[in-house]
């Protein structure tokens, strides 16, 4: 899996940092096991397959099975180490925004 691009969504005045990370191809259940690693993991059995991860490090990552991308939601301080996590989670490479 290759991440083609990670763009801001929204910058809160609290700190908190959303960015969106969109993939070459849609995410199945073996990215989500793989992701699920990073903290504490739901999986909501909906018509489209919605999961949540929460990070006791300060981030949320929400995304849909057969989905291109993911939400980051990022709370704490080192915002690009939170993004290396993941990429080393799952194997991507890509571009940055």
């Amino acid at each position: 899996m290759k991440a083609l691009a990670i763009k801001n969504i929204e910058e809160c005045l609290d700190g908190t940092v959303i960015k969106e990370i969109s993939f070459d191809r849609a995410l199945d259940l073996t990215d989500y096991e793989k992701l699920s690693k990073l903290g504490e993991s739901k999986l909501y059995n909906f018509e489209r397959p919605f999961f949540k991860i929460i990070s006791g490090g300060g981030y949320m990552i929400k995304g849909v099975i057969g989905e291109c991308d993911i939400r980051l939601i990022i709370t704490g301080a080192d915002k690009e180490k939170f993004i290396t996590e993941i990429n080393d989670c799952v194997g991507v490479t890509g571009n940055r925004q």
